[in-house]
């Protein structure tokens, strides 16, 4: 920025003044954040307890599942026991 005019609400800049810029130079590398995807994939690779969660979670859908055919194979039966009479 060269100057301003208060009385006409301008402001004189300059490119001249950019090629003169340097940024500070850090120490410390820049990390750029992590994206969701990435959190979830090192969560998900991080985590051996998760892998016992899925396979308990799939026997007690197995099990949810031979109780409803149960459940429906002896209301079919008592159905059928029913409508013979």
């Amino acid at each position: 920025m060269i100057g301003v005019d208060r009385k006409k609400r301008r402001i004189d800049m300059s490119i001249k003044a950019l090629d003169d810029f340097t940024p500070e130079a850090s120490d410390e590398p820049e990390e750029k954040p992590m994206t969701a995807m990435e959190m979830a994939l090192r969560n998900a690779m991080g985590s051996p307890a998760r892998d016992n969660d899925a396979k308990r979670r799939k026997k007690n859908d197995v099990a949810r599942s031979h109780a409803l055919e149960d459940a429906y194979e002896r209301t079919r039966q008592h159905h059928i026991a029913n409508t013979k009479k």
